[in-house]
Parts: C-alpha cells; structure tokens; sequence
C-alpha cells in the first residue's frame, strides 16, 4: 500500500485486501513516541491474526461438518444424486429452492447466528440476539422486554442444540 493523499490509500489491483485497525490512546513525550508505539501495536495485531487465522478457519470447518442437512424436491431427489454445492463455511444450501429450501436456509441461519452468540460469557438474548438495530429514542443495546433473561423465552434457543452436536454452546445457559 502506498499513501495516496492525506485521506486517502491506493493499494496495486488485487482481488482481496485485508484492513486492520488499531487504536492507542497514550501520552508520550513526542508525536515519534507514540507513532513507534502505535507501530509496534500493529505489528503485534497484525502477527496475531495470522498465527489465529488457520485455527479460526479449522473451527468453522469442523462445525459445519458436525451438523447438516441437504434437502431435497421429490424431483430433484429422482433426477440426480444430491451434490452439495459450495457456500461460506462449506455448507451446501444455495441450489434448493421453494420451501424446501426456505427450511434448509432456516437451519443453517440459525446455526450460523447460535455458533457466534453462544460461545461467550453470558447465554444467548432472546430478544434480538447479537444483531439489533438503534430505536430512536434508544441506541442499538435497548430492548423492548429490558436487558433481562426470561428464562421462558431464553431456553428457545437452545432446544435444538444437542441434536445439532452444538452442546459446547449451552454452557452459558447452564453456568
């Protein structure tokens, strides 16, 4: 990458480009501190994200593996074999159609939103689960039933789970 304007970076054609971003907030003794600082930081990032990027990847494959279903049309299943086609995380879900379909995509949304909200500290929301969006007068964290866990509602989640081979995520419900 070479510096293009004040605001601006032009990098040569390529077909992916990868953006980090690090803060520092610091006081030092000069600009030249701090952008060493800021530097070494990156570097650091940049160095980690590498070393856990093949890691990452290797969960996201044996997770989708663990679990799946391909559904299929009565027509499809006596035309031809069922042959998964390529999709993010390897799963195969965008040739089927109508409401076969809407089922099969359903499934693996659902398992997609459970693998990134169910791996952290505190159980899945209920009411909005990671994603919501600001309400005026409210910002993005505000829900309509309060930030509480409805024990009724939140179990919801997680009924499907064992069945799935997804037991690793219940752990938050339980602890």
């Amino acid at each position: 990458v070479h510096k293009e304007s004040a605001v601006g970076l032009k990098s040569a054609l390529c077909e992916e480009h990868e953006v980090v971003i690090v803060g520092h907030t610091a006081v030092t003794n000069s600009a030249r501190e701090w952008l060493d600082e800021i530097e070494t930081l990156a570097a650091e990032r940049i160095a980690s994200l590498r070393h856990s990027h093949e890691p990452h990847n290797i969960w996201w494959q044996t997770f989708w593996r663990r679990s799946w279903m391909h559904l299929n049309t009565e027509e499809e299943a006596s035309n031809t074999a069922h042959k998964a086609t390529s999709s993010p995380g390897g799963h195969g879900s965008a040739h089927v159609g109508g409401s076969v379909g809407v089922i099969e995509r359903g499934y693996v949304y659902e398992r997609f939103l459970s693998a990134l909200s169910g791996r952290g500290q505190f159980p899945i929301k209920f009411n909005g689960n990671l994603f919501t969006t600001a309400k005026v007068p409210f910002d993005a964290d505000f829900r309509q039933w309060g930030g509480m866990y409805w024990f009724q509602n939140t179990r919801w989640p997680y009924w499907n789970m064992l069945a799935s081979g997804d037991a690793e995520f219940m752990a938050p419900f339980f602890e």
